[in-house]
This record gives C-alpha cells, sequence and structure tokens, in this order.
C-alpha cells in the first residue's frame, strides 16, 4: 500500500482498466465514452468500480482489489505449501519470496487485471486439490467459481480451464483405489458451463464491442495464435527468467522431483509435487504455444506456483547437500553424479545467457527483479508532474495528449488524441477514423491539424510523453517544437502550448 500511494504513478494500459470501471459505475457495464464496449477484465473492471464507487477516484480505490487479491495469493501459497507439499515452511518461503519481487509488488498496486488473474488462478489449484483430490464438497464448487473468476478476467484464464482438470485427472489416476469419491455431476455441468463461459468471453462478438482504431498505432498485432516457433518459446523462458532471475537454475531439480513424484505413490507430498508440477507445464505449454507476443507480464498468473516449485527445489537441494538434517525426500541414487549435472546445467544457462543476451545480463535482471519497481515512466514524477501543471489549464482551454487515458485519469479530462497511424513499413500517415476507440476524442494526426490548433482563439495544450516518441513521426515532433511554445519540460512530460500563458485562477 505504501509503494502504491507514494511511489508510483498511473502511466499506461492500467488507466484503460480505470476507464473501464468509471464506465461501469455510469452505465453498469463497460461501455467506454466512445460507445464500445471493453470487452477485456469483466470481474477486475466491476471490482475497481466498486471500490471507486466506494472510496471516491483516487490511487488507493484503484489498486485496492489488485492489492486484496494479490494478499489472497500470498496466503494461498502458504496452503499450498502446508497441504500439497506437507511444508507449511516452503508456504511461508514462497510468499516471502512473492513480496519481494517487482512483477508481484508492481501489478498488486494497479488497475489491470493480472493480479485478480493470478488469485482466481491459484484459488482454483488449491481449491480443485481440496475438492477433487482429496474430496472436500464444499471446494469443488469453489473450484468452478473460481475457474470462472480466472475466464473473466484474462483470455490466459482459459488456460486454468485446461491445466486444472487434467492435473487433477493425473493425480486421481496416480492415487488408484485411494481417490476419494466426488460429485461427477456438478464437475461434468461446470466443465460444460466454464467452456460456455470461456466462449461467452473470448470468442462471442459482443454488439457494439471495442474495434481497433488508435491502439498500437493503428497496426493490428495478432497477439494470440498458434505458435510453433521453437524460438519464440525460448524467448518466452527467458521472460520468466526476467521475472525471477537464477530460477532457470533450479529447473533440473523441478523435472526430477516432478518425475519422482509421477511414480511414487506413498504419500500426499509426492501427489502435491506431481500435481503443481503438472499444472506449471501446462500452462506454461499453453502460454507459449498460443501467445505471439513476448513479455513479462504473462507470467504473472502462474508466478505462485513457480515459486512455490523453485522454493521447494532449492530446499531440498540444501536437505540432499546435508546442510540440513531434515531429508524429506529420497536424494537421487547417485549424488555425485547429479550434483555435476547440477553444475554443468548451471554453467550451460549462464553461458547461453550470457552469449544471448550479455554478459551482464544477470546483473541486469537481480537489479530490475528485486529493486523497487516502476523506475522510470511510471514513478511519482509522472504524477507530480501533472500536478504541477494542473493550477495552469481553464475550464476552456483544449488539451492534446499523446497518452490521453493517463491525461483524463490525472486531470480529469482530455480533449484532442496525439497519435499518428503506422503502416507496416513503419511510415506515418493519419486515421480512417476522426475519433478513438476509447474515450471518442478527435485524433490529431496531421501537421494541418496542429497548425489550425495553434491558429484557435482558443488556448491549446500540448502534452507529450514516451507514447509520443512511439506513435508519432519526427517531422511531427519537429514541427510541434518549433510551431508551439514549450511550457513545461520534465523527464517524463513535455507540455507545449499555442500562446503565452499565466496561471488559472
Amino acid at each position: 500500500m505504501w509503494f502504491g500511494l507514494s511511489q508510483r504513478s498511473v502511466d499506461g494500459d492500467e488507466a484503460i482498466s480505470i476507464l473501464s470501471a468509471q464506465a461501469v459505475l455510469t452505465h453498469g457495464y463497460p461501455r467506454l465514452p466512445s460507445g464500445l464496449i471493453y470487452h477485456r477484465g469483466q470481474l477486475p473492471a466491476y471490482l475497481v468500480a466498486g471500490s471507486i464507487g466506494a472510496f471516491g477516484l483516487n490511487d488507493l480505490a484503484i489498486m485496492l482489489p489488485s492489492l486484496l487479491c494479490s494478499l489472497g495469493s500470498l496466503f494461498l501459497a502458504y496452503l499450498i505449501g502446508r497441504d500439497l507439499f506437507n511444508r507449511p515452511a516452503v508456504g511461508v518461503a514462497a510468499a516471502a519470496m512473492l513480496t519481494v519481487l517487482q512483477a508481484q509488488v508492481f501489478y498488486a498496486t494497479s488497475a489491470r487485471m493480472y493480479m485478480t488473474l493470478q488469485f482466481c488462478s491459484v484459488l482454483a489449484v488449491y481449491s480443485a486439490w481440496r475438492g477433487y483430490v482429496q474430496g472436500r464438497r464444499a471446494f469443488q464448487w469453489t473450484t468452478i467459481l473460481a475457474i470462472a473468476g480466472a475466464i473473466f478476467s484474462h483470455q490466459q484464464g482459459g488456460a486454468v480451464l485446461v491445466a486444472v482438470p487434467l492435473s487433477v485427472l493425473l493425480v486421481r489416476w496416480r492415487m488408484g483405489r485411494d481417490r476419494p469419491s466426488i460429485n461427477y455431476a456438478l464437475a461434468c455441468a461446470g466443465l460444460v458451463l466454464l467452456c460456455a463461459a470461456f466462449w461467452f468471453a473470448t470468442v462471442y462478438q459482443l454488439p457494439g464491442e471495442l474495434t481497433r482504431i488508435a491502439g498500437h498505432s493503428g497496426l493490428n498485432p495478432e497477439h494470440a495464435g498458434v505458435n510453433v516457433n521453437l524460438a519464440q518459446w525460448y524467448q518466452h523462458a527467458l521472460e520468466l527468467e526476467q521475472v525471477v532471475p537464477l530460477g532457470l537454475l533450479l529447473w533440473p531439480t523441478i523435472v526430477f522431483l516432478a518425475l519422482r513424484s509421477l511414480r511414487e505413490r506413498r504419500s500426499q507430498a509426492h501427489h502435491g509435487i506431481a500435481y503443481l508440477s503438472v499444472f506449471f507445464l501446462l500452462s506454461a505449454i499453453a502460454l507459449m504455444a498460443n501467445v505471439n507476443i513476448v513479455h513479462w507480464r504473462l507470467w504473472v498468473w502462474v508466478l505462485p506456483a513457480y515459486i512455490l516449485l523453485l522454493t521447494l527445489s532449492a530446499v531440498t537441494i540444501v536437505e540432499w547437500l546435508g546442510v540440513t538434517n531434515a531429508r524429506a525426500y529420497a536424494p537421487p541414487p547417485r549424488p555425485a553424479v547429479w550434483r555435476a549435472g547440477l553444475v554443468g546445467w548451471a554453467l550451460v544457462v549462464l553461458v547461453v545467457v550470457a552469449v544471448t543476451q550479455g554478459p551482464t545480463r544477470y546483473l541486469q535482471l537481480m537489479d530490475k527483479a528485486y529493486l523497487p519497481p516502476c523506475r522510470g515512466s511510471c514513478s511519482p514524477d509522472v504524477e507530480a508532474q501533472y500536478a504541477a501543471f494542473r493550477p495552469w489549464m481553464a475550464n476552456d482551454d483544449f488539451v492534446v495528449s499523446s497518452n490521453p487515458k493517463v491525461t483524463n485519469y490525472y486531470l480529469g479530462r482530455v480533449d484532442g488524441y496525439l497519435r499518428e497511424r503506422q503502416r507496416e513499413d513503419g511510415q506515418f500517415t493519419s486515421f480512417e477514423s476522426p475519433t478513438d476507440e476509447y474515450l471518442g476524442i478527435p485524433l490529431i494526426d496531421t501537421q494541418d491539424e496542429l497548425e489550425e490548433l495553434r491558429r484557435s482563439p482558443r488556448r491549446v495544450w500540448i502534452l507529450v510523453d514516451h507514447k509520443a516518441m512511439r506513435f508519432s513521426s519526427r517531422h511531427t515532433r519537429d514541427f510541434l517544437s518549433r510551431a508551439y511554445a514549450k511550457h513545461q519540460e520534465h523527464d517524463v512530460l513535455t507540455v507545449y502550448v499555442n500562446s503565452v500563458v499565466k496561471p488559472s485562477d
């Protein structure tokens, strides 16, 4: 809470989630000011809307649902360590590890949907274990609700719909006659309903659903689709390594524990390791085989499961090396060969990362993963620089922004969108639509429009941030600096104006 309120600003896509939540409060569903419906993150939109309705539009209200979901994930990580592995200390260590990871802290203080997705996914994993592996009927209902929550949080929730049931089926098959009875009618009906929910949330086209206009500068990247590019799978793995540096070094131990657990049937802990390992493997395959973009945020939803497996592996290695007297799992049959293999794997990983990513890559990853997140564009400077500009703005001024959703959050209004359409060859041109798909405000995408605004009798402000560097041409930026007076220049926000001004009353 301290970090979210004092150390970061809203910058980027989370402003879309805030806009969607405001639309829920206004219309009862996410109908954006443009008139179109924002179909992503339905559940988070309603949660953020409820928080804004209760506490007002402020930094606390927009982050509160994600913060609570993150705390819930920490508690569930402890429960998984205690109940699946029979090792509460592993759950405590995993929860502690999550609290210091930049990825977890960043989205725990964000209005975006990834922490809701994470909580629902981890809740589904734990509830399915208690309900369908241990036979607790109340948790069978919770599992269905949790998977539904994941589906209505993000498209990646579809992976939960596949990974959780398959993991349960595998463990129940390995349990043989020891498996408890369950409500098969509820399980089958729930699966059918969840498949229908996934189709509705991701495939069905709502009337008036959001169409891409200015997003990605008019380009339409295929984020989802069958992906069998092994080089991109490697890039996905590197993004996971960016989230949890040096975790890749423990993969052989995870694989060893998982394979041994699949073979052993003696204890619940072995079933728990197999269950969580299969869930993570299926989730990772679903991500890499169906997502065409590479970004670390795509791993956030399975981060608790991954951290639990890493923590268990690290503790097990310590025990195998004889550092402690405890030994929960039998060591490999040839300890010397295992140690040599583990060291060899570590050297290979370090060399490959150094060659492909640079010799100092791990130092950069450690700095980025464990030091305070959000340094740069989403630092507290964004909010501070908008606050410094606010006294200069009058009610009848015309405000244009290169990042209008963020401007709308901090100033409560925005009148124009500085963005140009980018062609496949990288050149810029104007949009076919006169307005954008989110706020429904005019797109300022030509120098003629900028010149017309400069000559306007109204005072015109042009607020430029890092988005202008990506989504406007060099000629437009040069024209803007020549034709307009530079009113304020900061490291994040530069403000241009068409006339010399004084602070408004």
